[in-house]
């Protein structure tokens, strides 16, 4: 991907790496998250697009207000359903 103000992608090694890592160390991955500075804590287009996890709960922190706010989903076959959270 290129540069963007808007969009961003992981590398690929450091995934493979870190998940090496996890499996190591008996981890399980459940879950993604990211933010968005200046949207809504809602999956974009991209975000759905590029959801390669069905099995992942993702959640993402908006800093757009004046508090952050934060919402989980579950993507799936380009559908995102929220999840309902709840800190402990």
């Amino acid at each position: 991907m290129k540069k963007s103000k808007t969009e961003f992608a992981i590398d690929i090694e450091e995934m493979k790496r870190t998940f090496k890592k996890m499996k190591q160390k008996g981890e399980e991955f459940n879950g993604i998250y990211h933010s968005h500075p200046s949207a809504a804590p809602f999956p974009s287009k991209t975000d759905i697009k590029y959801a390669s996890y069905p099995e992942a709960a993702y959640f993402i922190l908006s800093l757009k207000g004046k508090e952050p706010a934060v919402r989980c989903y579950s993507i799936k076959g380009r559908r995102a359903l929220p999840i309902s959270v709840r800190a402990f």
